[in-house]
């Protein structure tokens, strides 16, 4: 989605997908590898494929990526001519293996990228804006959003109301319409998770290699089997 009919160029949908492979991104990678704790935690976040990209930036540099919108763009001499002979073969041999190839694409959350890679059911939607060790009510909600997995939630019906620590109340509510979050109502929640301490986003994402297991992250009042729902739909 960074580049557009209209001649816009959206810069930051180009540089949050590159993100990653530049150095700011690349300190995110580091502390990924170390917290991951063994190969096997690791591959189950990062694929074969984003490990060799960031290798590849690491010795030539992240512009290598804007090769898929040069290859696909029909300007220049040596390419114009088979476009315009026949632009349906163009698109179906040059564009599409890159539409089709399923690979993770950095957004941020609410931007025009994020919906654009959401059509393409081959592309992986990777959140650049949530922090899995920061405990605030914001990133809290943005891990629910990004972790809401709509295929586990089939058949799932519960309402789970987070108490944070500043006071402030979040309602998670799951059904057939997938998940939404929003401010208190009059109706009752099927339970309330009174969250607690410094690192109480790891109630949404587990660390792999947790210091303080033995200190409690939160209290539950009510239906314990509805939070279990919810954590459940989570990827």
């Amino acid at each position: 989605g960074a580049v557009r009919a209209n001649d816009d160029f959206d810069f930051f949908a180009c540089l949050n997908h590159n993100y990653r492979e530049f150095l700011f991104g690349f300190d995110d990678w580091v502390t990924s590898i170390a917290a991951a704790g063994d190969a096997d935690a690791y591959r189950s976040k990062f694929s074969y494929d984003e490990t060799r990209s960031m290798w590849q930036s690491l010795g030539f540099g992240p512009n290598y990526k804007a090769a898929y919108c040069m290859a696909v763009c029909p300007a220049g001499d040596d390419v114009i001519g088979a476009y315009m002979a026949d632009k349906q073969a163009w698109r179906r041999e040059v564009v599409e293996p890159f539409k089709d190839k399923v690979e993770p694409v950095y957004v941020a959350s609410g931007s025009r990228a994020e919906r654009v890679a959401r059509r393409n059911p081959n592309k992986r939607l990777r959140y650049i804006d949530y922090r899995v060790d920061v405990s605030t009510p914001d990133n809290f909600e943005l891990g629910l959003r990004h972790r809401f997995e709509a295929r586990r939630a089939g058949g799932v019906t519960c309402s789970v109301a987070f108490e944070f620590p500043s006071g402030s109340i979040r309602v998670a509510v799951v059904n057939d319409d997938g998940l939404s979050i929003g401010d208190p109502t009059d109706e009752t929640p099927d339970c309330v998770v009174r969250l607690a301490g410094a690192d109480y986003i790891a109630v949404i994402h587990p660390n792999p290699e947790p210091t303080d297991v033995d200190v409690p992250r939160y209290e539950l009042v009510g239906d314990p089997a509805a939070f279990g729902a919810l954590l459940a739909c989570l990827d």
